[in-house]
């Protein structure tokens, strides 16, 4: 016999019986935030993820900083399902630096700090 899945959309809940698995909640989507910092004191910094387009919102001034949400949304199918996120500074519609950090669907948050300190930017979740 065949595995019988029941989705409720209002609560965003999916769980399919057979085998005695069942993971409820499933699918999750979330959008990712961007704390953006640039540390560097001469030239600002575009700072994006994953494919996002350069752009005066993503500009960051010489030693300041900025929150933003993200058009990126991720989807979770399960527990084990795991998200890459690249993250990359540049200047002038290129890219100088980047790094990509792991997202886990147990993160207690889905914000993503990105300090950029003239030569090089790093990635982690806070």
């Amino acid at each position: 016999m065949g595995t019988v899945c029941l989705t409720t959309v209002s609560m965003n809940t999916h769980a399919c019986g057979g085998g005695g698995s069942s993971e409820l909640g499933y699918p999750r989507t979330l959008n990712l935030r961007l704390h953006a910092i640039n540390n560097e004191t001469v030239n600002s910094i575009h700072i994006l993820l994953n494919n996002e387009a350069y752009d005066p919102s993503n500009r960051v001034n010489v030693v300041s900083w900025f929150n933003r949400q993200s058009a990126i949304q991720l989807t979770w199918q399960n527990k084990d399902d795991l998200h890459t996120i690249l993250v990359r500074a540049g200047r002038n519609g290129s890219d100088i630096k980047t790094t990509s950090t792991p997202i886990h669907d147990n993160e207690s948050t889905k914000t993503i700090r990105a300090p950029w300190d003239g030569t090089d930017i790093a990635a982690t979740l806070e």
